[in-house]
């Protein structure tokens, strides 16, 4: 299976829902996971804490892909994900720039050069700081190629 935009890209960061699970390329993205077995493939997500993160694992392997394909899971701190939780009650908490920029940082921490995420606004300028190459899960590209495919 290829794609013009993911087959440049050795290492992958993905978000989990929306992208992987429940999102209208899901389907998708777990059979390019399953036919790139080459790449190295993390889950960098939102969820929190981290226990919760990690059944996104069974929930991926309940879809009919081995978690094993899966080189592992980031988890947003939780005082990141609470700044941004509360962010209509205290919306100049110092915390949130970091929740922007924690995707980002963490796929580049990976050694990830592309991320693949439904959340655009809480994740492209952390992309753009670290170098990481966003691309939204609901992009067109995946829709058309998956036709073809």
């Amino acid at each position: 299976m290829r794609n013009t935009v993911l087959d440049n890209h050795k290492t992958i960061a993905w978000d989990i829902d929306e992208t992987l699970i429940n999102g209208p390329n899901s389907r998708f993205f777990r059979d390019y996971i399953r036919n790139n077995p080459e790449k190295a493939h993390f889950l960098v997500t939102f969820r929190t804490p981290r226990a919760w993160a990690e059944e996104a694992l069974e929930q991926l392997r309940a879809h009919g892909l081995d978690p094993a394909l899966i080189a592992g899971v980031s988890s947003v701190p939780v005082d990141l994900f609470s700044a941004f939780a509360n962010r209509h009650e205290e919306p100049s908490h110092p915390l949130l720039d970091d929740f922007d920029h924690w995707k980002g940082m963490e796929a580049a921490r990976l050694g990830c050069t592309i991320l693949v995420d439904d959340m655009e606004a809480s994740v492209i300028r952390g992309c753009q700081r670290h170098s990481v190459t966003f691309i939204h899960s609901h992009h067109e590209c995946f829709t058309v190629e998956k036709l073809v495919a």
